[in-house]
């Protein structure tokens, strides 16, 4: 279930800033029961992204754009492929994080299966994804990024854009 908590607003730097990551930045996130996962328990394999805050996670209800992309992605990859989403769950307080984990637990229908709790942001702000839009950030088997789109309202075009967009990569049939 992708009912995040309010996202929080975030200062602007005065640093310069710095070009979007090419590759899979390191993490480290926990899921709903304080597993801490990273970039390691998926080297040498494909991994697909879904990422979205609590608006974003809005286009997404009902599985709506995460069925459909997760059933092709595990019809069409050849080789091993990974699958996560993640929540950027920015602002909740510290009392509250209990409760969030819960809406988090498997069981809930989510195709996808687990879900990395981002508390800090760090992947949105790596890859410098909009707020209140459902992202999906394609790796290869080097964790090279290869894909990637935002994605709103669910419009059946654009799954089907996206679809060819995904066959069109390595190691998709």
């Amino acid at each position: 279930m992708l009912a995040f908590a309010a996202l929080a607003l975030t200062s602007l730097s005065s640093q310069p800033a710095q070009a979007t990551p090419t590759t899979l930045v390191d993490f480290a996130l926990e899921d709903h029961a304080r597993t801490l996962h990273s970039p390691r328990e998926w080297s040498h394999r494909r991994l697909v992204l879904f990422l979205a805050d609590r608006r974003g996670s809005e286009f997404n209800k009902g599985y709506a754009w995460t069925s459909p992309l997760v059933g092709h992605v595990k019809t069409q990859a050849s080789g091993d492929t990974a699958l996560a989403s993640v929540a950027d769950l920015r602002g909740t307080p510290r009392l509250g994080r209990g409760f969030v984990r819960g809406l988090f637990a498997p069981g809930k229908g989510d195709p996808v299966g687990v879900t990395l709790l981002d508390w800090k942001g760090d992947l949105f702000r790596a890859y410098e994804l909009e707020p209140a839009t459902f992202h999906m950030l394609v790796f290869d088997e080097g964790h090279r990024l290869v894909y990637r789109v935002a994605l709103q309202a669910f419009d059946a075009t654009k799954l089907a854009d996206v679809r060819k967009a995904l066959n069109e990569l390595p190691g998709m049939r």
